[in-house]
């Protein structure tokens, strides 16, 4: 007994030497989180607490927050509350479902089994997804990754489909709508248009090549061998999310619950914590899974056929902030608000994860670049500079000029810019919208909007402009005026009936209900229309947004087209398949 005590002290202290030696090698994150508890809050820190002062009052949800720089963590913070039913606080291993940010990681597992020689990015899709349609141009892989394809947006087909925000929503349910399309928005690689179903296209790829499922496959491949343990795609609804950031939303002076529902994965549905995002973010300069070139291949931008570059990458954009490059991506799915933000030159990370709807993150995260890149000196943009044009120094218009430019134009096909005069100001109001602009002078026929940076000239012929030029970031577009004579509201009942639409398998109702054409559907609210010009009508529904009338040789109403907010699904056929009485 006395030989084995004699052995205790040199057995204790070993023990107590293996445990040191594996703090001491644990990662930066460790260090990170012993530093901010025992060092007093500097400068910088200050002006980020203050940032995230509301999450800390009356019970909020709240973000968690990752600063990096150098591949070394400058601020692991968190504010709020993870879980508000129990008073859970958020802390560095509390998961976010991330929405859009997703995409990154499905790029990365595309570029792995290219790097791998299990594809190519120039490869037709329909090599790998079964039973796909065929359309007059092959789509790539690279159009899925840089959202050049043509694709319709998902979730635009499942709301005319009527699913709703409560449905529980599966990839395999999206995969049905998409297989059933018959036309693309445009020619693939011809635009770019930012579009969800591409990656939903791009993890069943990977499904596909590896006969595993997108979840199993990206935590064997990515996320075990970077040790994010609590990283994962969210395939299965009623899976159990340890640690989890439950989702929701300010309404009414109280925060209520905003429910996920997606079983979506690829275009959105990982989860994950900051901690694991610090291993994401250290493997893009020091590749622990990858080679140098595949990490290099995420950054690199898309091409159209014309050969003009686009920003967007592998599930990243591109854009300058205060004259530096940063490549980030935001995402939102119920009241999930997440946003990465990589300046490359500075080697410098913001990550924000937020479970509460009307988060910023994007802006937060600008804020906190301000503070630790420029200084604390927040970005307020000068629009007058970007004119070239000096305050006060707008010239005066006649009314008698103005008036000719009263009127309504149609900028897109879902989309009309309206124009009213009072008191010798323009002001602007685009469909939908609720805010009007000011529209000032520089010249008699030539106008910005200093909100937007937006650049209209009207053409002036005869007593009324007939059309209007309008720019934006130096792209030209010409807008017609509606003529309001054209609009044919007095005989409603031609365009009354029931119409289906295959793309979609959904059936819906145009009824006259007193002086308005109202469109029903089973699962979704009555949508009013108001005419725009002849056969052409508007909603206030995202969704249905914008409806043009089809006629025979015989005049007669055969259907009509819809285009969506944002022309993300455009000229969805719906056919006459019965005449209503009213």
């Amino acid at each position: 007994m006395n030989k084995i005590r004699l052995f205790e002290p040199i057995l204790l202290t070993s023990f107590l030497g293996i445990i040191l030696l594996a703090c001491a090698n644990n990662k930066k994150v460790v260090n990170s989180n012993v530093e901010q508890a025992t060092k007093p809050p500097n400068k910088q820190e200050i002006q980020i607490d203050s940032l995230f002062t509301p999450f800390t009052k009356n019970g909020s949800p709240g973000v968690a927050v990752l600063i990096m720089r150098n591949d070394s963590v400058l601020l692991l913070k968190n504010y709020g509350l993870a879980n508000l039913e129990y008073g859970v606080a958020i802390d560095n291993t509390s998961t976010f479902h991330i929405a859009s940010v997703s995409k990154q990681f499905t790029a990365f597992a595309i570029a792995l089994l290219a790097e791998r020689g299990k594809l190519s990015l120039n490869d037709n899709i329909n090599l790998y997804l079964d039973s796909f349609p065929q359309y007059q141009a092959p789509i790539t892989i690279q159009n899925l990754i840089s959202h050049t394809s043509g694709l319709r947006e998902q979730l635009d087909l499942m709301a005319l489909a009527g699913y709703r925000s409560e449905d529980v929503i599966s990839s395999e349910r999206i995969m049905r709508l998409i297989r059933n399309q018959k036309s693309l928005n445009f020619e693939p690689g011809t635009e770019f248009q930012y579009s969800n179903t591409n990656y939903t296209l791009l993890a069943k790829i990977v499904e596909n090549i590896t006969h595993e499922s997108f979840s199993s496959w990206t935590s064997k491949n990515i996320f075990t061998p970077l040790k994010m343990h609590n990283t994962f795609f969210y395939d299965d609804f009623e899976k159990i999310v340890k640690r989890r950031s439950y989702s929701y939303q300010y309404f009414q002076d109280s925060f209520r619950k905003s429910t996920l529902n997606y079983e979506i994965i690829g275009s959105t549905g990982l989860f994950t914590c900051t901690t694991d995002l610090i291993k994401w973010i250290e493997n893009f300069d020091k590749p622990v899974v990858g080679n140098q070139e595949t990490l290099l291949l995420m950054n690199k931008t898309g091409e159209l056929k014309d050969g003009h570059k686009i920003s967007y990458a592998f599930g990243q954009d591109n854009k300058k902030y205060r004259g530096l490059s940063l490549i980030y991506h935001p995402g939102a799915d119920a009241g999930y608000r997440a946003y990465i933000g990589r300046f490359p030159s500075e080697k410098f990370v913001v990550t924000i994860l937020s479970n509460l709807a009307s988060t910023n993150a994007e802006e937060l995260s600008m804020r906190i670049a301000d503070i630790y890149l420029f200084k604390g000196n927040f970005l307020k943009p000068d629009v007058s500079k970007s004119f070239n044009i000096e305050e006060n120094k707008f010239p005066k218009v006649d009314d008698a000029v103005l008036e000719r430019y009263i009127g309504s134009y149609q900028i897109y096909p879902n989309i009309a810019l309206t124009i009213t005069l009072d008191s010798n100001q323009l002001t602007g109001q685009f469909t939908g919208k609720k805010t009007w602009h000011l529209l000032r002078p520089t010249s008699d026929s030539n106008f910005i909007i200093d909100a937007l940076q937006i650049e209209i000239g009207f053409k002036n012929t005869g007593k009324k402009a007939e059309q209007l030029t309008f720019s934006k970031d130096g792209k030209i577009t010409s807008a017609d005026r509606i003529n309001s004579s054209n609009l044919d509201t007095k005989n409603l009942q031609q365009y009354t009936g029931k119409y289906f639409s295959g793309e979609t398998s959904t059936f819906c109702s145009i009824a006259k209900v007193g002086n308005n054409l109202v469109v029903g559907q089973l699962r979704n609210d009555d949508i009013t229309l108001s005419p725009l010009e002849k056969d052409h009508f508007e909603t206030k529904a995202w969704y249905f947004k914008n409806i043009i009338f089809i006629r025979n040789n015989d005049n007669q109403i055969t259907g009509f087209d819809i285009t969506t907010d944002k022309e993300r699904v455009r000229k969805l056929s719906f056919k006459k398949i019965e005449n209503i009485n009213n």
